[in-house]
């Protein structure tokens, strides 16, 4: 199904030479020794599930697990270890169906994380390396809005999907009322 072209680097017309990748064996999981990241341990109780979207806020590189509860890790980019993990699994201030979407804007550069479930944005106290008190907008969009950041100081940028695979591009301010659309 899926191969791999191979070409030889002289000048000869050789016919190219196909390898299935399919039939390349792969380590499973259990197969890999923990290895250690700054004194820690990692193996896979203390792996990331599913790492997936990042943004980088000064020297913390924040990564959005899909494997959700907590929904959000910060690291310290210097030198890699775990600062703090939030957003676990829920409905309340702070928590999350799912993250599609996290970013840093506005001038102390806040990270912003969204939820599609609930279409809501969840700016987090990044300077305190917590989460206290989280600010949530809920964006003001028509239709369903599968992606979102936030963008500048001025508001978030929302990708509104509508029939089938057509979709918007949509401008909205700071509160997450609609102030353009494409």
């Amino acid at each position: 199904l899926f191969g791999a072209m191979l070409t030889a680097c002289d000048s000869g017309s050789r016919t190219p030479e196909f390898v299935d990748l399919d039939s390349v064996p792969i380590p499973s999981h259990i197969e890999f020794a923990p290895a250690e990241l700054s004194g820690v341990v990692l193996n896979s109780d203390t792996i990331l599930g599913k790492p997936g979207l990042l943004a980088v806020n000064g020297s913390i590189l924040w990564v959005v697990d899909f494997a959700g509860s907590p929904w959000l890790h910060a690291i310290d980019g210097g030198d890699g270890h775990l600062i703090q993990s939030f957003g676990p699994r829920g409905e309340g201030p702070g928590e999350f169906q799912s993250v599609l979407g996290v970013s840093t804007a506005g001038p102390t550069n806040d990270v912003w994380a969204f939820d599609p479930s609930s279409e809501k944005m969840t700016r987090l106290d990044s300077s305190s390396r917590i989460m206290a008190r989280p600010r949530i907008v809920s964006l003001d969009v028509p239709g369903r809005v599968t992606r979102a950041i936030a963008f500048g100081s001025t508001g978030f940028i929302a990708m509104q999907m509508a029939n089938g695979d057509s979709g918007h591009i949509v401008l909205t301010s700071s509160e997450g009322r609609v102030t353009h659309s494409s």
